[in-house]
């Protein structure tokens, strides 16, 4: 209660602080503030990892399912163990699912990968029940698989434990990596797996930039309100990310996700951006 009162009290003072400080200002001290959740630099993942708290998955997947199960009971939506009930909409993943359609009418087949038990889905449901014989596939941790098949019964979504398993039964039309893909150990093997699928369209979404010639490797430390623990993150340079994509796809759009800029410890900004690509030679 207490928790909450203070987390009500915070947005109340960030409303005040808002309207009475110049914008400028104001901007700068929310970057600044932010910029404790991600710190350090590491030459490698392993290095990360071993400077990094980890999490434990037993907990964090009982909080997500519990919350997937409320909203899919009463309506919203499940992200980051919390059930959202205001319907919000990524408009970039909207967007390329309507391209995946528009291209593959007669089945779209949506690559979800790292989506928990479906949060992005039901985020979105309401605009993709209006999506004929549309199909959503999620690839995640083992246990998150193995509970979503137990637990979670919704016709058009399945759950798979790998690229590899989901591409021997499915050809997907759109691929989403949806606050994903910086948490990848094996980004060039994704990668690979990516170019080499059947997907004519892809969606980065929230997901970390800066602006650099080279990706950079970190650690996020979660909010305590949300679950205790801290895990590697890759800040991607655009660059480097859109020249590794480039032979394949071509990007058709590009804006800031709603987690906006921060500043990360060593005082370079990251700005959580979307990406929308389309497979080049379609």
């Amino acid at each position: 209660m207490l928790r909450e009162f203070w987390a009500l009290s915070m947005d109340n003072f960030q409303k005040v602080c808002k309207g009475l400080m110049p914008p400028i200002i104001y901007e700068y001290l929310k970057k600044l503030f932010k910029k404790r959740s991600i710190r350090g630099s590491f030459k490698n993942w392993t290095d990360a990892k071993n400077n990094s708290d980890g999490y434990d998955s037993i907990k964090i997947l009982e909080k997500v399912l519990e919350a997937t199960l409320c909203a899919i009971k009463e309506g919203g939506y499940e992200r980051d163990g919390i059930h959202f009930i205001d319907q919000q909409y990524s408009w970039p993943i909207v967007c390329g699912v309507l391209l995946g359609a528009i291209r593959s009418p007669k089945c779209i087949q949506v690559l979800d990968f790292g989506g928990a038990l479906g949060g992005l889905y039901l985020q979105h449901k309401k605009i993709l029940d209006l999506v004929s014989n549309l199909r959503w596939g999620i690839i995640e941790q083992k246990c998150f698989v193995d509970a979503g098949k137990k637990h979670i019964n919704i016709k058009n979504l399945d759950f798979y434990y790998s690229f590899y398993n989901y591409l021997k039964n499915v050809n997907p039309n759109v691929v989403i990596f949806s606050s994903s893909l910086q948490y990848l150990e094996n980004i060039e093997e994704i990668l690979d797996e990516v170019i080499k699928s059947d997907a004519n369209f892809l969606v980065i979404d929230r997901t970390p930039f800066h602006q650099g010639s080279d990706h950079r490797i970190k650690i996020q430390f979660v909010p305590k309100n949300i679950y205790n623990a801290s895990y590697p993150i890759r800040i991607f340079s655009k660059q480097a990310l859109l020249s590794r994509l480039g032979a394949s796809w071509e990007l058709l759009a590009s804006g800031a996700s709603p987690e906006g800029v921060m500043l990360a410890d060593d005082g370079s900004e990251i700005s959580f951006e979307w990406l929308i690509m389309e497979r080049v030679g379609v």
